[in-house]
Order: C-alpha cells, then sequence, then structure tokens
C-alpha cells in the first residue's frame, strides 16, 4: 500500500510540474494612479512652496475632484514630507549615482546652523552630466555635526561623496567661503582635501569675497557716510507719518517719471548681510 501511495504521489507531482504556469498580465490599477498623482504634488511642494501648503492643498483638490482619480487623495504635510524623504530623495540619489559614475567633478560645501541650532553641513557637486549634456550642480546631502572642526567636516564630507559612488581623489575643484575651518591652509577642509587630491583647485566663494572688498573700501570713506546710512533707516522705519512724508516727497522730486514707482524700503545696514552698502 505504501509503494502504491508513493507511486501516485510521484505522478502527481510530475503532472503539476508539467502543467504551464498562468501568464501574469500587471494592469494599472487607480491606486498607482493615485499614487502617482501624491509623489507629483510632493515634488511641486518641495520645489515650489512650504510642505505645510499641502494641507490645504490636498483638501482643495479631494473636495474638487469628485469622479477622478484625485478624489482619492490623501496627502497632507507629515505623508508629503515621508514620500520626498523616503520615495523622491532616493530616486533623485540613484539617478546622480548612475549619471556621474566614473566623472571628475567639483565640490560646493557650506556649514551653518538652522533655527533649532544644529550645525548642518551642506554639499553639492558640479559635473558634466551626459544625461543632459551639459554642466549642472546637484545637491548630495545635508548631514548633521556635532562638532564643526576640521577633521568633522571631512570625514563628512567623504561620505557624502563616497555615498553616490565617486572618489574624493577624483575631485578637481572645491569651492567654499572664507571661513578659516573651511578654506586655511592647515588643519581645515582644504588642507585634508589637498592632501587626497593633489590636483584640485580652491575657489572662495565671489559674493563673501566681493562683500569682504566692500567691507575694506567703505572703511575707506568718511566715518559721517557710515553714521548716516545706518541713521537714515531709523529715522524712517520707526514712524509711518515719516515715510508718508518721504513718499509724498519722493513724488514730487520724481514727477513725471512713472516708472520710478513707490521708493522701496529701506535697506538697513549689516555687515552679515552681503552688499546691503552697495543698495
Amino acid at each position: 500500500m505504501n509503494d502504491e501511495k508513493t507511486d501516485k504521489h510521484i505522478r502527481r507531482v510530475q503532472d503539476s510540474a508539467t502543467t504551464k504556469p498562468l501568464p501574469v498580465i500587471h494592469i494599472a490599477k487607480e491606486d498607482d494612479q493615485v499614487k502617482k498623482a501624491e509623489i507629483e504634488l510632493a515634488v511641486t511642494m518641495a520645489c515650489h512652496s512650504a510642505i505645510m501648503t499641502i494641507d490645504h492643498l490636498g483638501e482643495v483638490i479631494t473636495t474638487n475632484g469628485k469622479g477622478s482619480k484625485l478624489e482619492k487623495i490623501k496627502l497632507h504635510r507629515r505623508k508629503c514630507t515621508k514620500i520626498i524623504m523616503n520615495v523622491v530623495a532616493t530616486a533623485t540619489k540613484e539617478d546622480l549615482t548612475k549619471d556621474v559614475k566614473g566623472k571628475k567633478y567639483s565640490i560646493i560645501v557650506e556649514e551653518s546652523t538652522d533655527i533649532s541650532t544644529i550645525k548642518l553641513l551642506c554639499a553639492m557637486i558640479r559635473y558634466h552630466s551626459e544625461k543632459e549634456n551639459k554642466i549642472v550642480t546637484a545637491f548630495v546631502d545635508l548631514v548633521p555635526i556635532i562638532e564643526a572642526n576640521g577633521e568633522n567636516l571631512f570625514h563628512a564630507l567623504k561620505t557624502c561623496i563616497n555615498g553616490i559612488g565617486l572618489k574624493l581623489n577624483d575631485c578637481i575643484g572645491y569651492v567654499c567661503d572664507d571661513a578659516s575651518v573651511m578654506g586655511r591652509e592647515h588643519n581645515s577642509v582644504w588642507s585634508r582635501i589637498r592632501s587626497v587630491a593633489p590636483n584640485c583647485i580652491q575657489v572662495k566663494c565671489i559674493c563673501h569675497s566681493l562683500a569682504l572688498c566692500v567691507k575694506h573700501a567703505f572703511d575707506k570713506l568718511p566715518s559721517r557716510l557710515g553714521f548716516l546710512l545706518s541713521e537714515i533707516p531709523k529715522w524712517f522705519s520707526k514712524s509711518t507719518v515719516r515715510r508718508d512724508a518721504f513718499t509724498t516727497l519722493f513724488n514730487v522730486m520724481n514727477a513725471g517719471n512713472a516708472r520710478m514707482g513707490t521708493p522701496s524700503p529701506f535697506q538697513k545696514s549689516s555687515t552679515t548681510r552681503w552688499l546691503v552698502r552697495g543698495r
């Protein structure tokens, strides 16, 4: 009996093995179209607006999309943020990794502190894209830093570059501001990059350098000019009556010149806002 059962089981297995599998045809579901629309909306928010805007915009789209796929969209700022971080950012990084593979590139770095007092290192690269057939600037990563010294910043930058399949010895350009931890000759990010990539060229930020030139040139002017530029905005900014009087005077002095329009607000002199003195 056992032998007969075994033979029947073998024949059953053989028959099932000879049976051809049913063809699987993928049909685009409506849910896939809704997900695509949500991803497009998330990318739009990331490019053109604040994430909080999607709370109201999503409700408007759902309300006015009755009878279409837009009716099923459920997108608010939390979901929108997760889509940008986990879907869009991942796909963008994969495309960048494929496009930049094996190429020479330049690095653009900046270290800053956000409103939550977290130090961040922003890294971008500039390279020739085969996909777009032109020189492009691409964002790589935004890395939190505990201590912003040369060694920590260099290792964070190296991790960013290695994360997209590049090596630092292929770097041919390094762009930074005039901060000593970024660009000085010794014990900085630049000194460590130069030891790995000896053919790399350092380029200081043009805007920052020009702002320093303006600052030093301004010191050569009479002190009363600086006092005048700092006191005029204070005089008008604290009084609506004074600003209204200035508008009247402005219109009288520029009568018949419609292109002048309404006078722009006075800009306060500031050392941290570059080129305000020039304006």
